[in-house]
């Protein structure tokens, strides 16, 4: 078992890097592992301890510059456009949240609107003129279920739909006629 302070390289080590690694412990849990010798004095804290104390500082509000991870206050867009909030465990709207405490904020809003947590099945629509990002109260609209929220979209897409069909129908008669 190597001696705290001891230099090694990394390939010596089975590391695919090259540089010096140095032996170090943890100050906080005590863990010990090999860090690159380069880093050593910024990577002291292992990132268990380092993720964990970044995210107690933001809730804290304190600043530990050398410990900040890459924690952006709990709210993020996913790949449909739609915005993530983080919501603690202890939270009342916590049966929402997904298993890593997310949950999508127009369904917050409206839940918050209304004062109790959605059911799964029930949707929340934006109004079809307004992004996925606007969450405001107003241009939400809260359906039931999912039959109800077919209805609901035909209904408000029916005069789009008149218009293109009859689009359609012009196009065929201009190809036709030429």
């Amino acid at each position: 078992m190597p001696e705290i302070g001891d230099i090694e390289y990394g390939r010596e080590l089975g590391y695919k890097s090259k540089s010096k690694m140095k032996w170090q412990a943890c100050p906080n849990c005590g863990k010990e592992r090999w860090v690159e010798f380069a880093k050593s004095k910024r990577n002291s804290i292992c990132r268990r301890c380092g993720s964990y104390r970044g995210i107690l500082a933001i809730k804290e509000k304190t600043d530990w510059p050398e410990y900040r991870t890459n924690w952006k206050g709990g709210r993020n867009k996913n790949g449909a456009g739609y915005i993530r909030v983080w919501i603690s465990k202890d939270s009342v709207f916590a049966p929402m949240a997904t298993k890593d405490g997310y949950v999508l904020e127009h369904r917050l809003v409206m839940a918050k609107k209304i004062g109790r947590c959605l059911l799964k099945n029930e949707i929340v629509h934006h109004r079809p003129d307004v992004d996925k990002g606007d969450n405001r109260e107003e241009v939400l609209f809260l359906i039931p279920n999912s039959s109800e929220h077919g209805k609901f979209i035909s209904c408000s897409n029916c005069e789009l739909t008149k218009e293109v069909q009859l689009l359609r129908r012009q196009l065929k008669e201009i190809i036709l006629y030429e």
